[in-house]
């Protein structure tokens, strides 16, 4: 485009304190509407900086102002700050000024997602990014003169606001217009203290020495220009007479159609396991559901034609086919055999684009597909998640690029081009190493870490090794001190540093039970709209990794400050019940305390403790008492007999409560927590993969927060109703269980889940004395289907939606965490609000803002959720990785948990793996698996899988053509594979156990992943029976739990004969959840209390 210069003198002041302003406005139909607007000028328009001498009033709220301590002001014109948005974005771009005209622009041009970053980062305290109103200054505004374009009459308003700035600031700082050059300011010899410079100039002078700067300019510069490319080789080849997709119809056409119901509406979820060809649309209309409600309110997408350009996440608009063109739903867990035709559609609009940044890496053979000459070459990008589609970027750096790892963002998906158009943003690292893999997947959950600023850092304490932190007496005054009088103490995993929640338990004169929970109290140290309060407010929680984790607080305060430690004096905010001996509530107690925690106790050492350990092998291990052992062994025995009694008074309370609160129907669900161990303490040499074993003291910890938390809820919403933040738990659909209810009916049990009551019942009920692994597995499939637990404001929904299915509570929020969780910060303001607090009160968030805020912490939870599932993936697989293929340790028991049509889904319970084993492959060949083993020992070194082995050598697989064939029972709880023209059976059925070898599939674009590939079939009474080609398995089935039934009784009298005697082995019998797994468990810890009875003192 050939620049215009505008030569325009001073701006001329107005008459009147009224000019007019056109805007030219587009519709969503293509058709254009000029409006106009009456600008009303003034002369105090506030400039934002803090240089300022001039007596401007501040800014207003929620803006920021630019800081003094700069070496420049920055100032986009139009385009600018249009195709450059994501420069000035950066943290290392600092002093950014944009105008309203600018903004105007953005919101006009740029698009609303563009638009939205910009307002974002404009009402973020963190970024130094300011907005100046110049469109009512005085000084600053010109009519458009005529034959004066748009972008001409801009560039004049951007060129006077920047001179204004300047001889307003009193020169004090230089001022930088930046200008894409399209549209050139007029320049007079007298440049009034602004330089004006391209971006390429200013990006040179100012920041060439900053590498991610430098590569998002040029990486934008080649995108634009590739773009144009584009544009012109389009408009020299004429129209174009078809586009590899269809145009997307306008937003107003679509909103038209979803009103009437011609179109539906939802989230496009696309398969992982089937990216290229298989979608679902998650409708997001109660009404649309419910007419749906067999797919489960889902919309089926087949193909990438109907998907038409729409990207994982996005919020599209749908049209159904007909339903002769409905399509079978993909392979998994809620098909069967006589699964029906899923609704089918196809996109025909985007409502919202959900694109965020993506890591991407380059494939070896993608390299060379450039046409392009010159130093930028046009590449593919494959994204780490299989479910977005190859993004094409020009880049400058391509054979750099081909062993790295880099995050890319998409800008555009015309119709006529195969893939969509973006980006490079910035590298990761080389493939493969964990740093860049780590960085990788915190990426790709939308997790944003960063360190940091020093102006956050600088509102915390004063804190050195000679002067440390004290409590200051004044504000002790205002609390109830419970140094003195509370025997305070936590109990923590091992290594735990952020401690927010410590306990206290003791018997009153009346005889009542007096039970406290004190939180560190963070809100004395983070203030609400506090640089620090607003960085927690993004983050929304703490994120904890496989080998590390990521505060949401800076480390003095959620590693030192806030920690409640022992041996030292902390602030708190208490929960103090009065109960009778039945755990009634007599009375309740909140407020600010002062504690002095005595013990940091750990769950295996308080478990010791509460089994009856002795005083003289359990002291070593606890910090606090060790040093009497040796100077003062009578106050020793006094302590630790009152440590024991509190732990043990502790447990009792908190089994009296949880026993209440499930009998209301509160659910016990299942989920294995799988540990890295390491061998260094830099946490870089991983040892062992460790299931964490459960521990009564887990359940008592977990029920005396749940506790506090529906006792704060109930404190809050009752002082204010409409803007609390809770946390609620949706029933889950009925549907939802159909896979839970199938498989207990595999194995003869029956499940109700028409409440929560009922679902607790039977899940008690669905008990296999032959096989624990049933229960758990039962549980965890209930788990699956649960819905997630949201938090919400009150004001949002009505009082019957407030309930948590799952813990059987009318009222829940989250209190007991507010290092590692924002909600629990609200939660703190609301209720020091509720007791008088007024700066508290000052604090807390309007109904709307407080659900805005409840929506992105929900996001961010859930996101941190599935990063730490993701990092312990990516260590399970290093673990596997470094280790032979003949390692034993690859040899694991697996129960089948899913039935598929080729492959069943297995869980591992050594390393808590679920994953898929092929029983089938596309060509045709079978797995024919081997006479079944007797038990995991004697399985051997399983020999390679041969496509011809003899009979009897382990696994083979059959060539297609030889007669064998899987099929899937009509039921769909089991898969039976003939594998020969004999037509032997091997039946696979839920709850079967294996053996199945782990080993690493490696990628070089997205990142390794484990692989189960089945070894030996486990001899079981049920499995030799399917094989032997007998019916009746459900007969069998009960016969042989009427069989185990009756000697898991004669075991259970022979224990209770021995409660009594002295001498008496520890009974090793593994049982799930459930009234008889915590029999079993009392009768061995009392046992095991018995045999140490010698020791103790």
């Amino acid at each position: 485009m050939a620049s215009a210069s505008l030569c325009a003198d001073a701006p001329v002041l107005m008459a009147t304190q009224r000019a007019n302003k056109h805007i030219l406005l587009r519709l969503d139909r293509g058709r254009r509407v000029r409006l106009v607007r009456e600008v009303y000028l003034r002369s105090d328009v506030p400039c934002c900086s803090e240089l300022c001498r001039r007596g401007c009033q501040a800014p207003a709220d929620g803006c920021a102002s630019l800081p003094a301590a700069l070496t420049h002001y920055v100032l986009p014109d139009c385009a600018a700050a249009r195709a450059y948005w994501e420069l000035f974005e950066l943290p290392e771009v600092e002093g950014v000024l944009l105008t309203l005209t600018s903004l105007h622009h953005i919101q006009g041009a740029g698009g609303r997602r563009l638009y939205n970053r910009v307002k974002s980062q404009l009402r973020d305290p963190r970024q130094s990014t300011a907005l100046f109103d110049n469109e009512f200054q005085a000084e600053c505004w010109r009519d458009r003169r005529p034959g004066e374009s748009e972008d001409q009459h801009a560039a004049g308003l951007n060129w006077s606001a920047a001179r204004w700035y300047a001889q307003h600031l009193d020169y004090a700082i230089p001022i930088v217009l930046v200008t894409d050059g399209t549209v050139e300011p007029c320049q007079p010899e007298d440049k009034g203290g602004v330089d004006v410079l391209s971006v390429a100039d200013y990006v040179a002078r100012f920041h060439g020495d900053k590498p991610q700067v430098t590569q998002i300019f040029e990486s934008l510069r080649a995108s634009l220009a590739a773009a144009e490319a584009a544009s012109s080789a389009e408009g020299s080849a004429g129209e174009s007479t078809r586009g590899d997709y269809p145009e997307h119809l306008s937003a107003e056409s679509l909103k038209a159609g979803v009103k009437s119901g011609q179109f539906l509406q939802g989230c496009l979820h696309v398969s992982r396991k089937s990216g290229q060809d298989t979608a679902v649309v998650s409708l997001s209309g109660g009404a649309q559901m419910l007419e749906l409600k067999a797919s489960r309110g889902e919309i089926l997408i087949v193909g990438q034609r109907d998907r038409n350009r729409a990207v994982h996440g996005d919020i599209v608009c749908v049209q159904l086919l007909p339903k002769a063109s409905w399509a079978q739903p993909v392979e998994g867990e809620q098909q069967t055999a006589d699964s029906a035709a899923a609704p089918t559609g196809r996109v025909v609009g985007i409502a919202q684009r959900n694109w965020r940044d993506y890591v991407c890496s380059v494939e070896p053979a993608a390299d060379g597909s450039s046409k392009d000459s010159g130093a930028s070459k046009r590449i593919l990008a494959v994204p780490w998640d299989r479910r977005v589609p190859k993004i094409r970027i020009a880049t400058s750096q391509a054979a750099a690029l081909a062993s790295q790892r880099f995050v890319v963002r998409i800008d555009a998906w015309p119709a006529d081009s195969q893939y969509p158009n973006g980006h490079f943003v910035r590298p990761l690292g080389a493939v493969g190493h964990l740093e860049t893999e780590t960085q990788a997947l915190l990426i790709e959950h939308g997790l944003a870490v960063r360190e940091f600023s020093a102006k956050q850092l600088a509102e915390l304490p004063a804190v050195t090794e000679d002067q440390p932190w004290q409590v200051d007496p004044q504000e002790v005054a205002k609390r109830r001190d419970l140094r003195q009088s509370h025997l305070v103490f936590s109990i923590d995993p091992v290594g735990c540093v952020d401690v927010d929640d410590t306990l206290s338990v003791r018997r009153l004169d009346n005889g009542n039970i007096e039970l406290g929970v004190h939180i560190a109290d963070v809100t004395h140290f983070v203030k609400a709209n506090s640089l620090c309060d607003i960085e927690a407010r993004q983050r929304c929680t703490s994120i904890y990794l496989a080998d590390r984790r990521y505060d949401m607080l800076p480390l003095l305060l959620s590693g030192n400050l806030c920690s409640l430690w022992s041996q030292v004096d902390r602030y708190a905010v208490s929960v103090i019940w009065e109960l009778t001996p039945d755990t009634e509530v007599v009375s309740v107690w909140y407020g600010r305390t002062v504690i002095r925690s005595a013990y940091k106790l750990f769950y295996e050492m308080a478990q010791r403790i509460h089994d009856g350990e002795a005083m003289e092998t359990a002291v070593p291990d606890i910090p606090e008492l060790a040093p009497l052992l040796k100077r003062d062994r009578d106050l020793l025995r006094r302590r630790f007999a009152q440590l024991r009694e509190a732990v043990s008074l502790l447990v009792g309370v908190a089994n009296t409560i949880k026993a209440r609160r499930m009998a209301c129907g509160g659910l016990e669900l299942e989920g294995v927590e799988v540990q890295a161990k390491f061998a260094d303490p830099e946490r870089t040499q991983l040892e062992d993969l460790v299931p964490k074993a459960p521990l009564q003291m887990h359940e008592v910890i977990a029920e005396c927060m749940i506790f506090a938390n529906h006792w704060v809820a109930r404190k809050i919403v009752a002082y204010y109703p409409s803007q609390s933040c809770l946390r609620r738990h949706p029933p889950p659909r009925q549907e939802f269980f159909d896979s839970l209810i199938r498989c207990a009916q595999a194995r003869g049990f029956t499940i109700k889940a028409d409440s929560n009551r009922q679902l607790a019942e039977s899940l008690d009920s669905c008990v296999d004395p032959a096989d624990p692994e049933v229960n758990r597995i039962l549980r965890t499939l209930a788990t699956q289907a649960m819905s997630n637990a949201l938090y919400f404001s009150t004001g949002a929904l009505p009082r019957d939606q407030f309930a948590h299915y799952g813990l059987a509570l009318d009222l829940y929020t989250h209190f007991t965490s507010p290092i590692r969780r924002y909600a629990d910060i609200l939660v703190h303001r609301c209720l020091l609000a509720a007791l008088g607090d007024s700066e508290a009160e000052d604090a807390l968030l309007p109904n709307q803002e407080l659900e805005a805020q409840c929506c992105l912490m929900n996001e961010r939870h859930r996101a941190a959720q599935h990063a730490q599932m993701a990092s312990m993936q990516l260590f399970q697989c290093l673990f596997f990785r470094a280790r032979p293929p003949t390692d034993p340790l690859r040899l694991v028991e697996a129960v089948v948990c899913q039935v598929r049509d080729s492959s069943i889904g297995v869980f591992v319970p050594r390393y808590g793996i679920k994953g898929s084993v092929r029983l089938a492959r596309s060509d045709g060949s079978v797995l024919d698996a081997g006479p079944p083993a007797r038990d995991l020992r004697s399985v051997q070194a399983a020999p390679p899988l041969a496509e011809a082995a003899p009979d009897g050598c382990g696994p083979r697989w059959i060539p297609a053509g030889s007669g064998a064939s899987v099929s899937r029972d009509p039921s769909g709880g089991s898969l039976r594979v003939s594998t020969g023209p004999e037509q032997k059976q091997q039946v696979y059925s839920l709850f079967d156990h294996l053996v199945v070898r782990v080993s690493v599939a490696e990628s070089h674009s997205h990142g390794p992943a484990l692989q189960l590939d089945l070894v030996a079939r486990l001899v079981s009474k049920d499995a030799g029976a399917a094989d032997a080609g007998g019916g009746g398995k459900a007969d069998l089935v009960r016969q042989v739990r009427e069989r185990e039934e009756q000697q898991e009784e004669e075991r259970r009298r022979d224990l209770k004969r021995r409660q009594g005697e002295e001498e008496g082995g520890q009974q090793h019998l593994l049982q799930s959840t459930g009234t008889l797994y915590h029999f079993l468990l009392d009768t061995a810890r009392r046992d095991a209390k018995r045999r140490r009875g010698s020791g103790q003192d």
